[in-house]
């Protein structure tokens, strides 16, 4: 994917998340390199969602629990000890829809319509490195990671797209 494309994703995501981010829990993000993310983070929760139109694309979103519980507390104020494994599920799809939802709208034009599917909450092992990753983004949200991926088979067909 060309250079200005892979600068375009990563200026739109990271206003997208930093947005995403402060107004759903208050909390702000520092982008960063993979190499800068806590060696013993946590454990790690992963969703996708599929954009099905314009394009065909999916978008991967891992977040330490930790922050997902933080921002399970903020949105319900409720005590840590109260917080439900439902709660944190709902949190971490919602917050990918919310993601692939704002990064939609900014990256087209404001009469182009897309389509999401349901975030999709994957296994604790994740799914494996898929070869048709375009595009990873590297966050600390109060100091615990967020990593955003983006899949695109017919990354030609993205590249139109976006040259809008």
């Amino acid at each position: 994917m060309a250079e200005e494309l892979q600068n375009l994703l990563a200026e739109k995501l990271t206003g997208v998340v930093d947005e995403t981010f402060e107004n759903m829990a208050f909390i702000g993000i520092e982008e960063v390199d993979e190499e800068q993310l806590p060696v013993n983070a946590d454990h790690l929760r992963e969703a996708s969602l599929l954009v099905t139109a314009p394009v065909v694309m999916e978008i991967h979103l891992r977040m330490a629990e930790d922050l997902l519980q933080q921002i399970v507390e903020t949105m319900y104020t409720i005590d840590a000890e109260d917080i439900t494994e439902e709660q944190i599920v709902d949190v971490l799809a919602e917050t990918l829809n919310t993601l692939a939802g704002r990064l939609m709208t900014e990256l087209l034009p404001s009469d182009q319509s897309f389509a999401l599917s349901l975030p999709e909450i994957l296994p604790d092992e994740g799914i494996p490195a898929d070869e048709n990753i375009v595009f990873s983004a590297f966050y600390l949200a109060d100091d615990l990671p967020v990593n955003i991926k983006i899949a695109a088979a017919a990354t030609d067909e993205l590249e139109t797209l976006l040259k809008y």
